[in-house]
């Protein structure tokens, strides 16, 4: 049996790495299912095993220096010349080692720095289906990330509209699921412009069968797989596609078709193809 280690970079006190925590998950399960051993971490890289590395924005690059060849570098940012986290020093760290990217459209950064990365999108795993819908939704409303201006000013205008609204940050596990239960639609809205489609959000959401109106502009990035599995609005009409979601009598079960395209697009096949990629 072939060993694989899956980490969680964590600073301490930053609780915001829990972000990974199903991703973590679901790569943990496929690995399995594939007959892999699993070693499941925090902030440790094996120096004699592969290591999927999760939140790698977070380490220096001296830390990511010290890395053996075969660490797995799982990229789940959006990355592009103004990134806080992706600087000229890490990508220059970064190359020797193995990158994987969620996203087409960051593969393409990567090229332009001559770095190869492999396209590893995020897949379906059964056991991140586990929020009990069938209760009653006093919540219109979910958001659940960090705040900004751009979010506060459509979370304000949906309650003007008399709409319960729910607006978690920091806020994950149990907790989170709790308020998602009780949730008649998810909202996702970008931090910042342009972007890339947040799809590790939204795939959570979608595999619990809890419908998603997203933000998306003519310079948002959305992978071509995902086009029928959220509703789309642009960001200065969010407030009005909400309204009229939330008056769609069939919006319960028009969620369980998206639930089951996504659920074609399993996680095995996915870490099968890229490790034989990468590493075999």
């Amino acid at each position: 049996m072939t060993n694989i280690e899956i980490t969680i970079v964590q600073p301490e006190n930053y609780i915001y790495s829990l972000t990974f925590a199903e991703v973590m998950e679901s790569l943990a399960y496929g690995f399995q299912a594939l007959g892999y051993h699993i070693y499941l971490t925090r902030n440790h890289v094996s120096m004699d095993i592969p290591t999927v590395v999760l939140g790698a924005n977070l380490l220096s690059p001296d830390t990511l220096s010290q890395l053996p060849a075969h660490t797995i570098i799982y990229n789940l940012e959006q990355v592009n010349g103004n990134s806080p986290w992706i600087t000229p020093a890490w990508v220059s760290t970064v190359k020797g080692k193995i990158l994987w990217d969620y996203s087409l459209q960051n593969i393409k950064y990567w090229n332009r720095q001559e770095l190869p990365a492999h396209y590893v999108p995020i897949g379906y795993a059964p056991p991140l289906s586990r929020i009990n819908r069938n209760i009653y939704k006093d919540i219109d409303v979910v958001f659940y990330g960090s705040i900004n201006k751009r979010r506060t000013l459509v979370l304000e205008a949906l309650k003007q509209h008399n709409l319960t609204v729910a607006s978690l940050t920091g806020v994950y596990g149990t907790a989170r699921d709790n308020v998602i239960a009780r949730s008649k639609l998810a909202l996702n809205i970008h931090f910042y412009v342009p972007n890339i489609f947040e799809i590790v959000r939204a795939s959570y959401l979608v595999a619990n069968h809890v419908p998603v109106l997203s933000e998306r502009n003519a310079d948002t990035y959305v992978a071509s797989a995902w086009e029928e599995l959220a509703y789309w609005s642009p960001y200065d009409m969010l407030v009005d596609r909400c309204l009229e979601l939330l008056r769609e009598s069939d919006l319960e079960n028009l969620s369980h078709g998206q639930f089951d395209s996504f659920a074609l697009q399993r996680i095995e096949p996915i870490l099968n193809h890229a490790m034989h990629e990468t590493l075999l």
